[in-house]
């Protein structure tokens, strides 16, 4: 009898636990060298260097995927967005990039059929695709299937692709 009221105590203990647990704020997740904050919207990254490359549906913020209308790298020290970030994120709408990026990645916006707008954080132009001076490399379809942007890019030079 005494092992069944320690038991039930240890549940009691560990429901409490995760609930207090689910009440706290969910900041600062870290995926490599970055963080991310799912919260709100936008999805926001901070951090330094290069995100790492993910594979299809695999980066940690995926299952977010149907929640965020704009991604923001609030950092200007994060220098790249890795493959598959933000493939398949079909509610994207706008992505507002660190002015220091020097690569996107394979796939990385693949599948965001609603993007309307990429931006250099901070900028007052009034293109509706900006890229950073710093970009010298897009990889293989990392747009494709993002029926909402219009026209063409203006890449700035050496950008391979």
């Amino acid at each position: 009898m005494k092992t069944a009221i320690n038991g039930k105590k240890l549940l009691r203990l560990c429901l409490a636990l995760l609930l207090v647990l689910a009440l706290l704020p969910m900041e600062a997740f870290a995926a490599d060298n970055l963080s991310y904050d799912p919260t709100g919207d936008p999805l926001k990254f901070t951090g330094s260097g290069d995100m790492q490359n993910y594979t299809r549906a695999g980066a940690p913020w995926y299952s977010y995927r149907d929640k965020f209308r704009t991604v923001t790298f609030a950092n200007d020290s994060i220098t790249s967005v890795g493959n598959y970030a933000f493939w398949g994120f079909t509610r994207l709408s706008y992505v507002n990039l660190a002015s220091r990026m020097t690569r996107i990645g394979d796939y990385a916006f693949s599948g965001c059929s609603s993007l309307q707008q990429i931006k250099v954080r901070g900028s007052s132009s009034i293109n509706q695709v900006e890229f950073p001076t710093t970009i010298t490399s897009i990889g293989s379809y990392a747009f494709e299937n993002r029926s909402r942007l219009l026209g063409s890019f203006l890449l700035p030079p050496p950008v391979t692709v």
